[in-house]
């Protein structure tokens, strides 16, 4: 990840941790798949990445294909219908 990509992803996981108890650098892990806390899940987090940042962001922080690969588990996470749809459109893209 570039120097760049990075300071995004902090930016990012700054805005999304703000009820947690996480810190950015433990919510982009948990995103990664390194860190496996009992909550919140990576589904919720994943959920909250898509809810909390523009798309062109979320694609520098998580590939699309990792996200279609949970998506499964996320979509239960993600209250808004447009993010919903546009998932799905994704994932369906992608396969």
């Amino acid at each position: 990840m570039s120097t760049s990509d990075q300071n995004t992803a902090l930016t990012v996981a700054r805005r999304a941790v703000w009820d947690t108890g996480l810190s950015p650098e433990e919510f982009l892990a948990v995103l990664r798949g390194e860190s496996t806390p009992d909550w919140p899940s990576r589904a919720f987090c994943v959920a909250r990445l898509l809810e909390c940042a523009n798309w062109y962001d979320v694609a520098r922080i998580m590939a699309p294909r990792d996200i279609c690969a949970v998506w499964p588990e996320v979509r239960a996470h993600v209250r808004s219908d447009s993010i919903r749809r546009g998932m799905e459109y994704v994932c369906r893209v992608l396969q």
